[in-house]
């Protein structure tokens, strides 16, 4: 399915972050690392935090949703199947929430480059380097796990 509309890919922006959000919420309880724990509250904070964000930026910019279409941006080129990961252990977990966010970091930076909006892709460029961030201390942390 195309995201073809500023509307579109705002609304699927806010989708793959609640994705994040759920994922995290239904793990947060069975990790037994302290450190993967606190990660994980953080992205649930982070996710609620840049939710709240979208909703804003597609109420402030309602009018520029029915402008200017957008071409050459696949919502299926960003769709991930968590039911066939596995999910046994804390490694397992983190890389999945690697996924993920890799998953938001490479739509949102994508997602600025399509958006004519300047203030628009500002936002949506920030929000690709914090999950950068982001990745970089999961990493570090499943460096710690595996060893």
């Amino acid at each position: 399915m195309a995201l073809s509309t500023f509307g579109a890919i705002i609304g699927f922006a806010a989708e793959i972050i609640e994705e994040t959000k759920l994922f995290c919420n239904d793990i947060k309880e069975k990790t037994k690392n302290p450190q993967l724990k606190e990660a994980i509250q953080h992205l649930i904070k982070e996710s609620e935090k840049y939710y709240s964000l979208m909703e804003k930026t597609k109420r402030e910019n309602v009018t520029e949703m029915i402008l200017e279409p957008i071409t050459g941006f696949e919502k299926e080129d960003y769709i991930l199947n968590l039911d066939v990961l596995p999910k046994k252990d804390d490694e397992d977990l983190i890389e999945i929430l690697l996924l993920l966010l890799e998953r938001e970091r490479r739509f949102f930076e994508d997602a600025s480059n399509k958006v004519s909006l300047p203030e628009v892709a500002r936002i949506l460029s920030k929000i690709s380097r914090k999950k950068e961030e982001t990745l970089h201390l999961l990493n570090d942390l499943r460096g710690k796990l595996s060893t």
